[in-house]
C-alpha cells in the first residue's frame, strides 16, 4: 500500500512540475471533446425535431414554442405538451397494427438519422483519446516543457503507438472465441506496458508487446492492484470535481472534460513509473 501511494505521489509531483504541457494537453483535448459532443448533440436534436414534426405538429408552431421554451417561458412547455397530447390522441385513434407500424417507421427514421452521427462521434472521440494518451505518455517518458516538441514527437509516434495497441489487443482478445474471456483478463495486465517500452526503448511494435509480456511475469497481482487503486482514486477525485463544477453553470461540461484529461495525464505518468519499477531491463537481466 505504501508503494502504491509513493507512486501516486510521485505522479502528482511530476504533473505539478510539468504543469504547462499537462495543462495545454488537457485544455486542447478537453475542449475538442466538448465541441465535438456539442456539435453532435445539435445534430441529434435536429434529427429528433424532424421526427417530431413528421408526426403531425405544425413546424412554425413547433419553432415558436421551442424558442419560447429556450427563453424560459413555462407556458410554452405546457402548450408543447398539449400539442404532443393531440398527436397521442391521433395515434390512439389508429388501429393497433396500423399504430404499431407507424411508430416503428418513425423510430426507424430517427434511428437512421442518429446512427451515423453516433458512429462518427465514437470514432472521433477515439481518435482524440489515442492522441491524448500518446501525448501524455510521450511527456512522461521524455519529460519536457517544450510543448511544440512534445506535439511533434506525438505526431511521429502516433501511428506506431496505434500499432502497439492493436497488436496487444489482438494478443489479448484473439483467444476469446476459442477458450473464452479468461485469457484476456489474464493477458491485458501483461501487455499494459508495451507502449511505454516502445517509447522508452525504441523497439518494434511486436517486440514491445513481447517484452511487456516477458518482463511482467510474476507481477500480475501487483499490476492489477496498482491499476485498480489508481482507478478508484481518480474516480473519487473526478466525482468530487464534477459535484463542485455544477456551481459553474454552463462552464461545467468544459471544466469537467479538461479536468478529466488532466487526470488522464496523471494516470499516464503513473503507468510509466509503474513500468519502470516492473519492467526495467536491469531487473529482468536483459540487454536492450
Amino acid at each position: 500500500m505504501n508503494a502504491f501511494f509513493a507512486l501516486l505521489s510521485q505522479s502528482v509531483l511530476f504533473c505539478k512540475k510539468y504543469w504547462l504541457p499537462v495543462l495545454v494537453g488537457a485544455v486542447v483535448f478537453g475542449t475538442l471533446s466538448v465541441l465535438l459532443q456539442w456539435s453532435t448533440q445539435q445534430s441529434a436534436d435536429e434529427s429528433i425535431r424532424r421526427g417530431i414534426l413528421s408526426m403531425g405538429i405544425d413546424e412554425a408552431q413547433f419553432e415558436e414554442l421551442n424558442d419560447r421554451m429556450e427563453q424560459g417561458d413555462e407556458t410554452a412547455f405546457d402548450e408543447m405538451l398539449l400539442e404532443l397530447q393531440k398527436v397521442g390522441n391521433e395515434l390512439e385513434a389508429m388501429e393497433g397494427e396500423e399504430r404499431f407500424m407507424y411508430l416503428r417507421e418513425q423510430e426507424m427514421a430517427i434511428a437512421q438519422d442518429l446512427l451515423p452521427q453516433a458512429t462518427i462521434l465514437m470514432i472521433l472521440l477515439l481518435i482524440i483519446l489515442i492522441c491524448s494518451s500518446t501525448y501524455f505518455f510521450v511527456l512522461a517518458v521524455n519529460p519536457s516543457e517544450d510543448v511544440l516538441a512534445l506535439i511533434r514527437t506525438t505526431g511521429r509516434k502516433l501511428l506506431p503507438m496505434i500499432g502497439v495497441d492493436i497488436w496487444a489487443f489482438l494478443r489479448s482478445f484473439l483467444w476469446i472465441p476459442i477458450i473464452g474471456i479468461i485469457p484476456a483478463i489474464i493477458l491485458i495486465p501483461r501487455f499494459i506496458f508495451a507502449g511505454v517500452i516502445f517509447l522508452k526503448e525504441g523497439t518494434s511494435i511486436k517486440e514491445s508487446v513481447s517484452l511487456s509480456y516477458g518482463r511482467t511475469k510474476g507481477h500480475w497481482w501487483m499490476i492489477v492492484g496498482n491499476m485498480v487503486g489508481l482507478m478508484i482514486c481518480l474516480w473519487i477525485v473526478l466525482v468530487i470535481f464534477i459535484l463542485l463544477a455544477q456551481f459553474t453553470g454552463p462552464l461545467a461540461p468544459l471544466l469537467v472534460s479538461v479536468f478529466g484529461y488532466a487526470l488522464a495525464a496523471c494516470a499516464a505518468v503513473f503507468i510509466v513509473f509503474l513500468a519502470q519499477k516492473v519492467t526495467s531491463p536491469a531487473k529482468q537481466g536483459e540487454t536492450v
